[in-house]
């Protein structure tokens, strides 16, 4: 039973055509060289233009990086971002190992840390107003020498302004202890008001009697917490847009006693961040419906209806919403007003691009287009999720392509690849039959030879 499973596992492997997801390089129709050279284990970035995204799929799945020796290279499709760097303390996990009074009014609180890692600052936590302490942070290794880290003061002045300070930064230091040393813990203050009252002895005689009283203030430290500092990446709000001029036109229509600009730009498909519309003269508070058209229902979809209004420049500019279509159209209401006239027309397009990680030297080249639907998994997704991946891309080399798209020579249309399926299925099939036969023998005689056994027996 284990060989019969085992053997349509192997059939299913056989009949899943491999340009289903693009593993060779005849599955594409167009190529764009890269330009240059690559380095093993760098990280490098190339934009996606305009010769791409004309050929791209909705789900952008028909493009594949190969290198001269049609290895297949693992690559990441993400929008181009800015970054920018900022420090985030994250606390360190220390165990408290001991606590002692010594007699000069002092507490000491010994920390271990089970990972070593550079301390920037640490934090008292308390509750105590109006104080002033000295506190002196000493390292080890080994609990039995101690050397001075740092002396600093701590306080919270509350009664005279309102500021506390209540951490202290450290120097470098990977010491697996730390000692924590606090001075005057108790304090002991005098009221200053006196309690006056009067007595008399045995010969009458009156007696005044002073009395002051003692305060005792125990400062009490809730919690230390010890923190290190960590570099990390985060990603600018600004999207990262490049202007294109589109293939556009625009005519005045005047159907039915409405009075329309109407502007029809064809575009490659990418996503849109905005358009930029120039006009002659002003306009202020027109309607605007903004449309997208769909091949599979061949009509116009609205997306959104807006009011249009130029700045100083007699220039408007439209929010597209990151939308990817291949035709937009601008239908502006000029109501009773004179007909808006376009003077000029332009795209925001976001800006996509390719990051790959080539584990060999070599030139490498775009292979795009064609009717695959499977983007295939790579481990560098999964790599694209962490910080380590984003300190690589700030750094990372950003290449270009040295040639306008080309036709792939290698290229295996459709037609083509049917006839060559076709007989891959009839081989397929007579495969599949063999291993059925190979497995109906195998389990006659097993059986055989389980019978003769029980025979001897």
């Amino acid at each position: 039973m284990k060989i019969y499973k085992l053997s349509i596992f192997i059939l299913g492997l056989i009949f899943i055509p491999s340009s289903l997801f693009g593993g060779v390089p005849e599955s594409f129709p167009f190529v764009k060289h890269i330009d240059g050279e690559v380095t093993p284990n760098k990280l490098y970035s190339i934009l996606l233009d305009g010769d791409i995204w004309t050929h791209l799929n909705e789900n952008k799945s028909n493009i594949r990086i190969f290198d001269d020796k049609k290895n297949e290279i693992p690559f990441l499709l993400k929008q181009k971002e800015t970054y920018k760097k900022i420090k985030e303390s994250v606390p360190v996990n220390a165990e408290l190992v001991s606590m002692s009074h010594p007699k000069n009014n002092s507490i000491e609180i010994i920390f271990e840390f089970k990972h070593l890692k550079p301390i920037d600052f640490l934090e008292i936590k308390t509750k105590v107003q109006n104080f002033e302490k000295t506190i002196t942070i000493y390292e080890s290794n080994s609990q039995d020498k101690w050397k001075l880290l740092k002396k600093d003061t701590i306080f919270d002045y509350s009664a005279i302004i309102n500021h506390r300070k209540l951490s202290v930064s450290l120097p470098k230091s990977n010491y697996k202890y730390l000692k924590i040393k606090l001075d005057n813990i108790v304090e002991n203050s005098e009221s200053p008001f006196i309690s006056l009252s009067e007595k008399k002895d045995l010969t009458k005689k009156s007696i005044i009697q002073y009395r002051k009283t003692i305060y005792r203030k125990t400062f009490k430290v809730d919690q230390i917490i010890f923190y290190f500092s960590e570099s990390k990446f985060i990603p600018n709000t600004k999207i990262e847009t490049e202007s294109i001029t589109p293939s556009w036109s625009a005519q005045i229509k005047n159907e039915e006693d409405k009075n329309k600009t109407e502007i029809v730009a064809d575009t490659v498909g990418a996503p849109l961040q905005a358009a930029v519309i120039s006009t002659k003269g002003k306009i202020y508070g027109r309607p605007l419906i903004v449309q997208t058209f769909k091949p599979e229902s061949e009509k116009w979809e609205t997306i959104s209806r807006l009011k249009l209004s130029t700045d100083r420049n007699n220039k408007a500019l439209i929010p597209l919403k990151k939308i990817a279509s291949r035709r937009l159209r601008f239908i502006i209401d000029n109501g009773d007003d004179q007909p808006a006239k376009i003077t000029e027309f332009k795209l925001n397009r976001v800006l996509y691009q390719l990051i790959f990680l080539p584990d060999q030297k070599g030139s490498i080249s775009a292979y795009f287009g064609g009717e695959l639907s499977l983007f295939p998994t790579y481990d560098i997704q999964k790599y694209a999720e962490t910080q380590d991946f984003i300190f690589e891309l700030t750094s990372a080399s950003l290449l270009k392509f040295n040639h306008p798209k080309k036709n792939n020579k290698e290229y295996i249309p459709e037609t083509k690849k049917t006839t060559k399926r076709g007989y891959a299925f009839l081989f397929n099939t007579t495969l599949f039959l063999l291993v059925l036969v190979l497995v109906g023998v195998i389990a006659v005689v097993s059986k055989k030879m389980g019978i003769t056994t029980d025979e001897k027996k």
